[in-house]
C-alpha cells in the first residue's frame, strides 16, 4: 500500500509529478492546492481513495487536463473521511473547473447551488455512477464532455440560462432517457 499526503501549503503540482506511480493507492490532498498541471497522475492505474477536506477548495483547484485530476481513474472520492456519493455543493462554490470530478466512481448525485455560472471542460466525466445532477438557472455554460461517460445518467434538465453546450458534452452516456433543453 502506497499513500501520500500531500503537504498544507503546496499551492501547484507540476506536469507529470506523479506519472506512472503505479504504487501509488491513495492520496490525500490539501486545502491549499490551486492548481495541478497536465498528465500529473497519468498512469497512476491503482489510485483507489482520494481524501480532501474541503469541497469548495476542491472545485477552485485548476487542472490542466484528465489525466490532472488523481480521481481519473474511477477512484472512491472522500469528504472529511466520508465516501462521497450524494453531494450539496455549498453556496460558496461560484464555478466548478474543468475535470473536478472527472473519473469519480462514487459520486451519485450532485446539487450546484445557484450562483454557479458555469460547468467546466470535462467537469463530470467518466462519473459512471451519477445517476442525477441539478443545474440551477444560473449556469450559462456547459463545457465540452462535461458529462461524458456518465453511464448512470438517466435524465438531465438543462435550464434556460445556458446559452452554450460544448462538444460531447453528453457523449456515451448510456442510460439517458430523458433530456430537457432551453428553447
Amino acid at each position: 500500500l502506497a499513500s501520500i499526503a500531500i503537504p498544507e501549503g503546496i499551492t501547484s503540482i507540476d506536469e507529470y509529478a506523479f506519472y506512472r506511480c503505479t504504487a501509488l493507492e491513495s492520496i490525500v490532498i490539501p486545502d491549499s492546492l490551486t492548481h495541478v498541471a497536465d498528465y500529473a497522475f497519468e498512469i497512476c492505474n491503482h489510485i483507489e481513495k482520494v481524501y480532501i477536506n474541503d469541497i469548495t477548495k476542491w472545485c477552485e483547484i485548476s487542472f490542466g487536463n484528465h489525466a490532472s485530476s488523481p480521481l481519473n481513474q474511477r477512484t472512491m472520492f472522500y469528504l472529511k473521511g466520508e465516501l462521497v456519493t450524494d453531494v450539496e455543493l455549498p453556496k460558496s462554490v461560484t464555478s466548478i473547473k474543468d475535470y473536478a470530478f472527472s473519473g469519480c466512481a462514487t459520486l451519485k448525485s450532485i446539487a450546484i447551488p445557484y450562483g454557479v455560472t458555469s460547468i467546466g471542460n470535462g467537469a463530470f466525466s467518466g462519473c459512471v455512477s451519477l445517476e442525477s445532477i441539478m443545474i440551477p438557472d444560473s449556469v450559462t455554460s456547459i463545457g465540452d464532455y462535461a458529462f461524458t461517460s456518465c453511464a448512470s445518467l438517466v435524465s438531465i434538465a438543462i435550464p434556460d440560462s445556458v446559452t452554450s453546450i460544448g462538444k460531447s458534452a453528453f457523449y456515451h452516456c448510456a442510460s439517458l432517457e430523458s433530456f430537457v433543453i432551453p428553447r
